[in-house]
């Protein structure tokens, strides 16, 4: 693609928004980030101020942040809801119930609140708070087992710090104030449990000490839907060594970023194959098989992420998936660090694109239908191509999926990124870079029509509106769709 053909005055749209307010996300980026990095760019500073910025964009690698004057309120808000909460016993019980309180909390700071949301230091300030009143708790003869448990049930569904990781190693030793959710619920369960044992105030903690949380106990599956863009990730899981009693199970969407649309637990992979098919619809695949290592790594990829680009968020992401916020990443990690796949998804980084060739291919077919074409459709096709689904596609048949969804998505951002007369060119390209993927791919033609008529679509909206009017699907299709 030609640099000229590029829209200097537009930006691509990226999946980049920050947690909270939807309309406010992109202030939330100039004000939360922007200040401190900024000065990296002045090329007069002084030694000194360079020093202080580049230590300060270290912070906030490391996961640092200042609390927001909300967060007090917040936390007492779960604690609140927590003490008047009957409590079971069993373990995946305790973190469904721990889910709905934290997760359904975080959800409401992101409607609530339009900056401060920072997911790890708000969970990490949210277990020193609820330690502190379960001590105040148990020292005062209060009722402190329901604190105990959430604090439990936070230990059980907190995302595992990274390890194995030199550079998040090195920054969490240059930054040591810098404390895990994980690690602080564990710690402050032990202070409480110091008091509980003492001859003064003996108790029984009404859950297990220390924490023995969920392990990967089998093989995962995977399904996927007949575009190849939508897949279902299931794997299950034990309390104890190699004895499954549950299944967690991420949808995972590919359509344009690679994204887990909703995640959550089940009695067994069939259950959690049919509440996906009846999310996804009529494309949905039907059958689970065992999941490819480098395959499984990549899905997991998004619950993989550590430092500032794990938290970030739409903003209009459900509640039942910011539920599971915490949760599903915990999940992902505990199946990463069990098959290894952590280490694939560093090596699939350095894959080099699987369909590099596909312009060239597609002008070929393109010119045996319309032989007297004009040169540059290869050309133009690398613009599609560049706005087509997540950027380095998982596989062949990813690369070609062309689900309703994503031709919508192709056409908003090539109309969002290029010059007009070169976005037209490339839409009205589309139709036929839609069927030709749906004949790569052997798409049926009941599946592959829809697909074909949204990108027609967009080519005949041409005719009433500039390139950069075509619509964007995120605000009018929900966010965990069927195609």
């Amino acid at each position: 693609m030609a640099p000229r053909n590029r829209n200097s005055s537009k930006r691509r749209t990226q999946r980049h928004g920050l947690s909270g307010n939807p309309q406010r996300r992109a202030e939330q980026l100039g004000r939360e980030r922007a200040p401190r990095s900024a000065d990296l760019e002045e090329p007069d500073l002084l030694p000194e101020s360079r020093a202080e910025a580049l230590r300060d964009l270290a912070y906030l690698l490391a996961g640092g942040t200042e609390e927001a004057v909300w967060w007090r309120d917040s936390h007492e808000r779960v604690l609140g809801q927590a003490r008047e909460l009957a409590w079971p016993t069993g373990l995946r019980d305790i973190e469904d119930q721990t889910c709905d309180l934290v997760g359904g909390q975080y959800h409401d700071n992101l409607r609530a609140q339009d900056n401060g949301h920072h997911q790890a230091q708000w969970l990490r300030a949210l277990a020193e708070h609820a330690g502190t009143a379960l001590r105040a708790a148990i020292a005062d003869g209060g009722e402190w087992r329901p604190l105990w448990t959430l604090l439990y049930g936070m230990a059980l569904t907190a995302p595992a710090p990274p390890t194995g990781d030199e550079v998040d190693i090195a920054l969490r030793e240059e930054f040591p104030g810098i404390r895990d959710p994980y690690e602080t619920a564990v710690a402050e369960l032990e202070k409480a449990t110091v008091l509980l044992s003492s001859p003064q105030r003996a108790g029984v903690p009404p859950v297990t000490f220390p924490v023995s949380g969920p392990r990967p106990a089998g093989i995962s599956l995977v399904a996927r839907d007949a575009y190849g863009s939508r897949f279902l990730v299931a794997a299950p899981f034990g309390y104890e060594a190699d004895v499954p009693d549950h299944w967690y199970a991420w949808d995972v969407d590919t359509c344009w970023v690679l994204s887990v649309v909703a995640a959550g637990t089940f009695s067994s992979a069939e259950e959690a194959l049919a509440e996906w098919r009846a999310a996804v619809g009529t494309a949905a695949g039907r059958e689970l098989s065992p999941a490819d290592p480098v395959l499984l790594s990549e899905l997991l990829g998004p619950c993989l992420l550590t430092g500032p680009f794990s938290e970030m968020l739409t903003g209009n992401e459900p509640r039942e998936l910011i539920r599971e916020l915490y949760r599903m990443r915990r999940r992902a990690r505990a199946l990463a660090a069990a098959s290894g796949t952590a280490e694939e998804a560093q090596a699939s980084e350095a894959q080099s694109d699987r369909a590099a060739g596909a312009h060239k291919e597609f002008r070929a077919w393109y010119r045996t239908r319309h032989p007297g074409a004009p040169k540059g459709i290869a050309a133009t096709a690398e613009s599609i191509i560049e706005a087509w689904g997540p950027g380095n596609s998982l596989d062949e048949r990813e690369f070609y999926a062309c689900s309703p969804f994503r031709v919508a998505m192709t056409a908003h951002l090539i109309g969002d990124s290029y010059e007009s007369a070169w976005a037209s060119r490339a839409i009205r390209l589309l139709p036929e870079w839609t069927q030709w993927c749906a004949e790569q791919s052997g798409l049926p033609g009941h599946l592959a029509a829809p697909s074909i008529a949204a990108a027609r679509a967009a080519a005949d909206a041409l005719d009433k509106q500039d390139a950069g009017e075509q619509p964007d699907p995120t605000e009018t299709t929900p966010f965990r769709h069927q195609e």
